[in-house]
Protein backbone atom coordinates (compact mmCIF):
# COMPACT_ATOMS: atom_id res chain seq x y z
CA UNK A 1 0.00 0.00 0.00
CA UNK A 2 1.17 3.60 -0.65
CA UNK A 3 1.97 5.74 1.77
CA UNK A 4 2.57 9.71 1.64
CA UNK A 5 6.04 10.91 3.04
CA UNK A 6 5.66 11.66 6.36
CA UNK A 7 6.96 15.13 7.52
CA UNK A 8 10.51 14.02 8.38
CA UNK A 9 10.69 13.32 4.80
CA UNK A 10 9.63 16.64 3.71
CA UNK A 11 12.08 18.45 5.83
CA UNK A 12 14.77 16.24 5.40
CA UNK A 13 14.31 17.13 1.23
CA UNK A 14 13.70 20.38 1.79
CA UNK A 15 17.00 20.93 3.73
CA UNK A 16 18.89 19.12 0.87
CA UNK A 17 17.37 21.62 -1.94
CA UNK A 18 18.46 24.34 0.28
CA UNK A 19 21.79 22.81 0.68
CA UNK A 20 22.39 22.39 -2.95
CA UNK A 21 21.21 25.65 -3.95
CA UNK A 22 23.93 27.07 -1.93
CA UNK A 23 26.27 24.77 -3.45
CA UNK A 24 25.30 26.18 -6.52
CA UNK A 25 25.53 29.44 -6.02
CA UNK A 26 29.26 28.81 -4.52
CA UNK A 27 29.63 27.04 -8.12
CA UNK A 28 29.12 29.90 -9.81
CA UNK A 29 31.17 32.52 -7.91
CA UNK A 30 34.07 29.48 -8.70
CA UNK A 31 33.81 29.55 -12.21
CA UNK A 32 33.06 33.12 -13.18
CA UNK A 33 32.85 35.93 -10.40
CA UNK A 34 35.57 35.28 -7.83
CA UNK A 35 39.13 37.05 -8.34
CA UNK A 36 40.35 33.68 -9.40
CA UNK A 37 37.20 32.47 -11.28
CA UNK A 38 37.44 29.09 -13.26
CA UNK A 39 36.62 31.05 -16.14
CA UNK A 40 38.64 34.14 -17.49
CA UNK A 41 36.98 37.75 -19.11
CA UNK A 42 37.04 35.92 -22.70
CA UNK A 43 34.63 32.97 -22.00
CA UNK A 44 32.50 35.46 -19.43
CA UNK A 45 32.15 37.48 -22.26
CA UNK A 46 30.77 34.39 -24.32
CA UNK A 47 28.42 33.48 -21.87
CA UNK A 48 27.21 36.54 -20.70
CA UNK A 49 27.59 38.56 -23.78
CA UNK A 50 29.02 41.91 -21.98
CA UNK A 51 32.00 42.49 -19.88
CA UNK A 52 31.61 41.46 -15.95
CA UNK A 53 32.19 45.27 -14.94
CA UNK A 54 28.85 45.65 -17.16
CA UNK A 55 26.80 42.81 -16.30
CA UNK A 56 27.69 43.91 -12.63
CA UNK A 57 26.48 47.34 -13.04
CA UNK A 58 23.72 46.12 -14.39
CA UNK A 59 22.93 44.18 -11.53
CA UNK A 60 23.07 46.47 -9.27
CA UNK A 61 20.46 49.18 -11.15
CA UNK A 62 18.21 45.98 -11.97
CA UNK A 63 18.47 45.32 -7.71
CA UNK A 64 17.06 48.91 -7.45
CA UNK A 65 14.63 48.27 -9.74
CA UNK A 66 12.71 45.08 -8.47
CA UNK A 67 12.82 44.28 -5.06
CA UNK A 68 12.70 40.34 -6.10
CA UNK A 69 16.27 40.46 -7.23
CA UNK A 70 17.60 41.25 -3.56
CA UNK A 71 18.71 38.61 -1.22
CA UNK A 72 15.23 37.26 0.60
CA UNK A 73 14.59 34.33 2.55
CA UNK A 74 11.59 32.03 3.33
CA UNK A 75 9.27 31.74 6.24
CA UNK A 76 12.00 29.80 8.15
CA UNK A 77 14.59 32.05 7.82
CA UNK A 78 16.02 29.89 4.94
CA UNK A 79 17.68 32.24 2.02
CA UNK A 80 16.51 31.84 -1.07
CA UNK A 81 18.24 31.68 -4.42
CA UNK A 82 21.03 34.24 -4.65
CA UNK A 83 20.47 37.28 -6.65
CA UNK A 84 23.25 36.06 -9.28
CA UNK A 85 21.68 32.82 -9.90
CA UNK A 86 18.50 34.85 -10.73
CA UNK A 87 20.87 37.20 -12.90
CA UNK A 88 22.39 34.42 -14.58
CA UNK A 89 19.17 32.48 -15.28
CA UNK A 90 17.91 35.30 -17.08
CA UNK A 91 20.90 36.12 -18.89
CA UNK A 92 21.61 32.72 -19.97
CA UNK A 93 17.67 32.50 -21.62
CA UNK A 94 18.37 36.04 -23.29
CA UNK A 95 21.84 34.92 -24.61
CA UNK A 96 21.36 31.26 -25.83
CA UNK A 97 17.86 31.48 -26.64
CA UNK A 98 16.67 27.72 -24.78
CA UNK A 99 14.19 26.86 -22.30
CA UNK A 100 15.07 27.96 -18.55
CA UNK A 101 14.62 24.25 -16.79
CA UNK A 102 18.45 24.06 -18.97
CA UNK A 103 19.66 25.22 -15.92
CA UNK A 104 17.80 23.23 -13.36
CA UNK A 105 21.09 21.31 -12.93
CA UNK A 106 23.71 23.89 -12.73
CA UNK A 107 21.75 26.55 -11.03
CA UNK A 108 18.29 24.72 -9.23
CA UNK A 109 16.13 26.90 -10.50
CA UNK A 110 12.74 25.18 -12.25
CA UNK A 111 11.65 26.11 -15.72
CA UNK A 112 8.30 28.40 -14.31
CA UNK A 113 11.09 29.94 -11.40
CA UNK A 114 13.35 30.74 -14.41
CA UNK A 115 10.55 32.12 -16.87
CA UNK A 116 9.33 34.71 -14.26
CA UNK A 117 13.39 35.69 -13.60
CA UNK A 118 13.44 36.49 -17.32
CA UNK A 119 9.96 38.46 -17.28
CA UNK A 120 10.91 40.50 -14.00
CA UNK A 121 14.62 40.87 -15.45
CA UNK A 122 13.24 42.22 -18.59
CA UNK A 123 11.19 44.81 -16.93
CA UNK A 124 13.25 46.35 -14.56
CA UNK A 125 15.81 46.61 -17.22
CA UNK A 126 12.97 48.52 -19.22
CA UNK A 127 12.46 50.48 -16.28
CA UNK A 128 15.94 51.37 -15.54
CA UNK A 129 17.57 52.10 -18.96
CA UNK A 130 14.89 53.25 -21.32
CA UNK A 131 15.14 56.49 -20.92
CA UNK A 132 19.06 56.56 -21.72
CA UNK A 133 19.42 53.61 -24.14
CA UNK A 134 16.51 53.54 -25.90
CA UNK A 135 15.27 57.28 -26.15
CA UNK A 136 13.41 59.00 -28.87
CA UNK A 137 15.91 60.08 -31.54
CA UNK A 138 16.56 63.63 -31.64
CA UNK A 139 16.67 66.14 -34.77
CA UNK A 140 19.96 65.88 -34.56
CA UNK A 141 20.12 62.20 -34.80
CA UNK A 142 18.42 61.45 -37.61
CA UNK A 143 19.98 64.16 -39.32
CA UNK A 144 23.23 62.34 -38.38
CA UNK A 145 21.80 58.72 -39.53
CA UNK A 146 20.37 60.10 -42.56
CA UNK A 147 23.64 61.47 -43.94
CA UNK A 148 25.29 58.23 -43.10
CA UNK A 149 23.05 55.83 -44.77
CA UNK A 150 23.20 58.87 -47.79
CA UNK A 151 27.00 58.59 -47.99
CA UNK A 152 27.11 54.99 -47.33
CA UNK A 153 24.55 54.05 -49.61
CA UNK A 154 23.65 56.75 -52.20
CA UNK A 155 19.69 56.19 -51.06
CA UNK A 156 18.31 60.28 -49.97
CA UNK A 157 17.16 60.34 -47.09
CA UNK A 158 16.76 56.46 -46.32
CA UNK A 159 15.67 55.88 -42.78
CA UNK A 160 16.78 52.26 -42.88
CA UNK A 161 16.18 48.51 -44.22
CA UNK A 162 13.08 46.39 -43.17
CA UNK A 163 12.55 42.97 -42.67
CA UNK A 164 9.62 40.61 -41.90
CA UNK A 165 11.02 40.49 -38.24
CA UNK A 166 10.19 44.26 -36.94
CA UNK A 167 8.56 43.50 -33.74
CA UNK A 168 6.40 47.42 -33.15
CA UNK A 169 4.20 49.72 -34.49
CA UNK A 170 6.53 51.52 -36.92
CA UNK A 171 4.38 54.06 -37.49
CA UNK A 172 3.01 55.39 -34.50
CA UNK A 173 4.76 58.18 -34.83
CA UNK A 174 4.00 59.44 -38.20
CA UNK A 175 0.32 59.16 -37.21
CA UNK A 176 0.45 60.76 -34.12
CA UNK A 177 2.45 63.68 -35.67
CA UNK A 178 5.33 63.30 -33.88
CA UNK A 179 7.90 62.41 -36.34
CA UNK A 180 10.35 64.78 -37.81
CA UNK A 181 10.19 65.72 -41.42
CA UNK A 182 12.73 64.60 -43.56
CA UNK A 183 12.55 66.77 -46.48
CA UNK A 184 14.64 65.92 -49.47
CA UNK A 185 14.43 66.28 -53.41
CA UNK A 186 15.12 63.72 -55.84
CA UNK A 187 15.03 64.14 -59.32
CA UNK A 188 13.62 67.11 -59.16
CA UNK A 189 10.92 66.64 -57.17
CA UNK A 190 10.53 67.07 -53.30
CA UNK A 191 9.38 65.00 -50.81
CA UNK A 192 8.60 65.15 -46.88
CA UNK A 193 8.91 62.52 -45.48
CA UNK A 194 12.02 59.39 -45.08
CA UNK A 195 11.33 56.17 -46.47
CA UNK A 196 12.47 52.28 -45.72
CA UNK A 197 13.98 50.24 -48.43
CA UNK A 198 12.31 46.96 -48.25
CA UNK A 199 11.29 43.78 -50.61
CA UNK A 200 8.05 43.28 -52.08
CA UNK A 201 6.49 41.34 -49.97
CA UNK A 202 5.60 45.07 -48.30
CA UNK A 203 2.42 47.61 -49.47
CA UNK A 204 3.10 49.95 -51.89
CA UNK A 205 3.26 52.74 -49.29
CA UNK A 206 4.94 55.97 -49.67
CA UNK A 207 7.54 55.27 -46.95
CA UNK A 208 8.26 51.99 -48.73
CA UNK A 209 10.73 51.37 -51.59
CA UNK A 210 11.40 48.06 -53.39
CA UNK A 211 13.67 46.74 -55.92
CA UNK A 212 11.97 46.05 -59.00
CA UNK A 213 11.17 42.03 -59.12
CA UNK A 214 12.29 42.19 -63.20
CA UNK A 215 14.69 44.88 -64.16
CA UNK A 216 13.76 46.07 -67.66
CA UNK A 217 16.36 48.34 -68.45
CA UNK A 218 19.66 49.29 -67.11
CA UNK A 219 18.03 52.35 -65.06
CA UNK A 220 16.39 49.73 -62.85
CA UNK A 221 18.71 46.93 -63.01
CA UNK A 222 21.18 49.40 -61.62
CA UNK A 223 19.12 50.56 -58.89
CA UNK A 224 18.09 46.76 -57.99
CA UNK A 225 21.55 45.89 -57.51
CA UNK A 226 22.02 49.01 -55.25
CA UNK A 227 19.07 48.77 -53.12
CA UNK A 228 19.91 45.01 -52.34
CA UNK A 229 23.11 45.92 -51.54
CA UNK A 230 22.02 48.57 -49.25
CA UNK A 231 19.55 46.55 -47.46
CA UNK A 232 21.84 43.93 -47.18
CA UNK A 233 24.58 46.25 -45.59
CA UNK A 234 21.68 48.04 -42.84
CA UNK A 235 20.71 44.61 -41.85
CA UNK A 236 23.63 43.76 -40.37
CA UNK A 237 23.12 45.51 -37.52
CA UNK A 238 19.85 43.40 -36.56
CA UNK A 239 22.33 40.16 -37.72
CA UNK A 240 24.57 41.51 -34.63
CA UNK A 241 21.78 41.32 -32.39
CA UNK A 242 20.19 37.93 -32.92
CA UNK A 243 23.82 36.52 -32.54
CA UNK A 244 24.28 38.72 -29.46
CA UNK A 245 20.61 37.26 -28.23
CA UNK A 246 19.52 33.88 -29.54
CA UNK A 247 16.11 34.17 -28.00
CA UNK A 248 15.23 36.51 -30.47
CA UNK A 249 16.25 34.16 -33.50
CA UNK A 250 14.22 30.85 -31.65
CA UNK A 251 11.15 30.24 -32.27
CA UNK A 252 8.87 32.49 -29.85
CA UNK A 253 6.25 29.82 -28.60
CA UNK A 254 4.96 29.89 -25.30
CA UNK A 255 5.64 33.78 -24.68
CA UNK A 256 2.68 36.66 -24.78
CA UNK A 257 2.70 39.11 -27.20
CA UNK A 258 3.23 41.48 -24.52
CA UNK A 259 6.27 39.31 -23.02
CA UNK A 260 7.99 39.21 -26.69
CA UNK A 261 7.79 43.05 -27.00
CA UNK A 262 9.45 43.42 -23.15
CA UNK A 263 12.16 40.74 -24.31
CA UNK A 264 12.83 42.66 -27.45
CA UNK A 265 13.53 45.99 -25.78
CA UNK A 266 15.22 44.50 -23.06
CA UNK A 267 18.01 42.69 -25.64
CA UNK A 268 17.80 46.45 -27.58
CA UNK A 269 18.71 48.39 -24.62
CA UNK A 270 21.31 45.74 -23.87
CA UNK A 271 23.15 45.71 -27.07
CA UNK A 272 23.59 49.47 -26.86
CA UNK A 273 24.71 49.35 -23.71
CA UNK A 274 27.50 46.83 -25.04
CA UNK A 275 28.39 49.32 -28.11
CA UNK A 276 28.91 51.88 -25.64
CA UNK A 277 30.78 50.08 -22.91
CA UNK A 278 33.05 47.97 -25.68
CA UNK A 279 33.03 50.70 -29.01
CA UNK A 280 33.33 48.81 -32.32
CA UNK A 281 34.31 45.62 -30.67
CA UNK A 282 30.59 45.12 -30.00
CA UNK A 283 29.93 44.79 -34.00
CA UNK A 284 31.96 42.13 -34.36
CA UNK A 285 29.77 39.65 -32.26
CA UNK A 286 31.25 36.00 -32.70
CA UNK A 287 27.88 33.27 -32.17
CA UNK A 288 30.27 30.13 -31.13
CA UNK A 289 26.90 29.03 -29.67
CA UNK A 290 25.00 28.31 -32.78
CA UNK A 291 27.34 55.98 -30.44
CA UNK A 292 26.36 56.62 -26.28
CA UNK A 293 23.47 57.03 -24.95
CA UNK A 294 21.74 60.82 -24.16
CA UNK A 295 19.17 61.64 -21.51
CA UNK A 296 15.93 61.16 -22.75
CA UNK A 297 15.74 65.25 -21.39
CA UNK A 298 17.63 65.80 -24.86
CA UNK A 299 14.66 64.58 -27.03
CA UNK A 300 13.15 67.24 -29.81
CA UNK A 301 10.38 68.91 -29.36
CA UNK A 302 8.18 66.90 -31.58
CA UNK A 303 8.29 64.01 -28.79
CA UNK A 304 6.20 66.72 -26.57
CA UNK A 305 4.04 67.10 -29.95
CA UNK A 306 -0.06 67.68 -28.46
CA UNK A 307 -2.43 65.26 -29.08
CA UNK A 308 -4.21 64.89 -32.79
CA UNK A 309 -7.80 64.66 -33.16
CA UNK A 310 -9.00 62.07 -35.36
CA UNK A 311 -9.40 63.56 -38.66
CA UNK A 312 -5.59 64.37 -38.35
CA UNK A 313 -4.80 60.56 -37.80
CA UNK A 314 -7.10 59.17 -40.49
CA UNK A 315 -5.57 62.08 -42.94
CA UNK A 316 -2.08 61.25 -42.01
CA UNK A 317 -2.50 57.26 -42.83
CA UNK A 318 -3.96 57.91 -46.23
CA UNK A 319 -1.22 60.38 -46.85
CA UNK A 320 1.57 57.29 -45.46
CA UNK A 321 -0.71 54.89 -48.00
CA UNK A 322 -0.69 57.04 -50.86
CA UNK A 323 -0.03 54.26 -53.76
CA UNK A 324 1.13 57.12 -56.25
CA UNK A 325 4.06 58.97 -54.32
CA UNK A 326 5.58 55.48 -54.16
CA UNK A 327 5.28 54.64 -57.32
CA UNK A 328 6.95 58.40 -58.06
CA UNK A 329 9.39 58.15 -55.56
CA UNK A 330 10.59 54.78 -56.79
CA UNK A 331 10.98 56.13 -60.12
CA UNK A 332 12.90 59.21 -59.02
CA UNK A 333 15.63 57.49 -56.86
CA UNK A 334 16.36 55.55 -60.14
CA UNK A 335 16.69 58.24 -62.42
CA UNK A 336 18.74 60.01 -59.43
CA UNK A 337 20.93 57.07 -59.27
CA UNK A 338 20.98 56.45 -63.01
CA UNK A 339 22.14 60.28 -63.13
CA UNK A 340 25.20 59.95 -60.46
CA UNK A 341 25.93 56.30 -61.33
CA UNK A 342 25.16 54.80 -64.68
CA UNK A 343 26.78 51.77 -65.81
CA UNK A 344 29.61 51.98 -63.19
CA UNK A 345 29.57 48.61 -60.93
CA UNK A 346 28.58 49.27 -57.71
CA UNK A 347 31.33 49.23 -54.85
Amino acid sequence: MYSQSTPERVVHHRQYVHCDREAAHLRLMQDYFNDNSTYGPTFFRRRFRMQKELFLRIVEAVQGEDTYFQMSHDARGRDSLTPLQKYTTAICQLAIGVSADTFDEYLKVANTTGRLYLKRFCKAVIRAYSGEYLRRPTQADIQRHLQMHEARHIFLRMLGSLDCMHWSPLFSDVLDGMAAPVIYEANQHYYQMGYYLCDDIYSEWRCFVESPPMATNPKESRFKKMQESARKDVKRAFGVLQAQWRIIRSPARGWYVDNLKEIMICCIILHNMIVENEGERAAHWRDDDAGHGTSSSDSSESDRATPICFEEYVQRDAILRDRQIHAHLQRDLIEHIWARFGLLEPD
